[in-house]
Parts: C-alpha cells; sequence; structure tokens
C-alpha cells in the first residue's frame, strides 16, 4: 500500500515567484496541466511551457507528471501552493497525509470521430452537447477513449477521498461493465 502526503510550499506567493517555482520543480517534457476560471479552462493537455501555464489568473491550475502535482488556487493577491506526492519531498512544510494512496484511472469526456474535424484534427468530440475537446498530446484514435492515470487520497479507516492527484493522461479502450445478472 502506497501513502500520500501534501507539502505547503507558500500561502502567498506572488506571480513572479510562482514562475519560478514551477520551472525548478516541474519536469521539462513530461508533465500535463489543467486549469480553470469563471470564465475559461484548459483542458488536460501536455505542458510545452511553464509559462503558458502560470501567466494566466487561474482560479484553479493543477500541474502534473507521473512522480507530484503542483496544485495552485488563486487567494487574493497570491496564490496558495501544495505539493502532492507518493514520496515525502523535502520542500515545503508539511500539509497533510500520509494518506492511503491508491492507483487507479479517471476516463475523460469525448469520443473519436470518425473523420477528423476541420480545424480540429487530433479532437475528441462531446456528443451530448457537440463540439470538439482539444486534449493536446492525445490524438483521437477509434476505438480508444482519453483517460487519466490518478492516485486517490483517501483518509485512512473511513476511506473519505481527501484529494485526487492526476499523474498522466493515456487513451486505452473502452471498458464495458456487463451486469452481473445478464
Amino acid at each position: 500500500m502506497s501513502e500520500g502526503y501534501a507539502r505547503l510550499l507558500g500561502k502567498d506567493v506572488p506571480d513572479e515567484r510562482l514562475d519560478q517555482l514551477c520551472r525548478e520543480l516541474v519536469p521539462s517534457g513530461k508533465a500535463y496541466w489543467f486549469a480553470f476560471r469563471e470564465q475559461a479552462s484548459v483542458l488536460p493537455q501536455r505542458l510545452e511551457d511553464v509559462g503558458d501555464a502560470v501567466t494566466q489568473p487561474w482560479e484553479e491550475l493543477r500541474i502534473f507528471w507521473d512522480a507530484a502535482e503542483l496544485t495552485v488556487e488563486q487567494r487574493g493577491r497570491g496564490n496558495l501552493v501544495l505539493l502532492w506526492s507518493e514520496t515525502s519531498w523535502d520542500d515545503g512544510e508539511p500539509a497533510g497525509g500520509p494518506w492511503e494512496a491508491v492507483k487507479s484511472r479517471r476516463f475523460l469526456r469525448g469520443t473519436a470521430p470518425q473523420e477528423g474535424l476541420p480545424g480540429y484534427p487530433e479532437a475528441w468530440v462531446e456528443v451530448r452537447c457537440p463540439r470538439p475537446l482539444d486534449y493536446r498530446g492525445l490524438a483521437a484514435e477509434q476505438g480508444r477513449v482519453p483517460r487519466a492515470e490518478v492516485w486517490e487520497y483517501r483518509e485512512r479507516g473511513s476511506g473519505r477521498l481527501i484529494h485526487v492527484r492526476y499523474a498522466g493522461l493515456r487513451t486505452g479502450r473502452k471498458e464495458v461493465r456487463q451486469n452481473a445478472s445478464s
């Protein structure tokens, strides 16, 4: 069984320091990110440049790779920055844990279109409300679905979910569950 930890890297981190902090911690070419604010969002995708992620005023920003996740929440003029991982890091001060860490996966929205969409050659499609979904770095392939590799941090004993730490993006076959009574 694995354990999950949270480290507080800062409570009022200014944007300039956030950029520097991310460049120090995030492995180049191996990370993904997603973010949102009231009027915009970025779906999970490959992180090409840390500056692209941290220069926008996001309400919440998550940068993740196989070993850890950096969670940034906008708080007034600064940012609350937490590092989530299954290993205990020396950076920052303890912010919680250890919790039980269980590896899992979450399927993301979208299916591969029969033909590519004009202007979105690798896009997935949301069929309930038709629109392209751009998970950059995950090419849409017939018979496969986008999914996130995650670690669920759960409270020991009660099993209460504390945090879902993203670890990567992949495509996989859609698993169809059969009804047990059939």
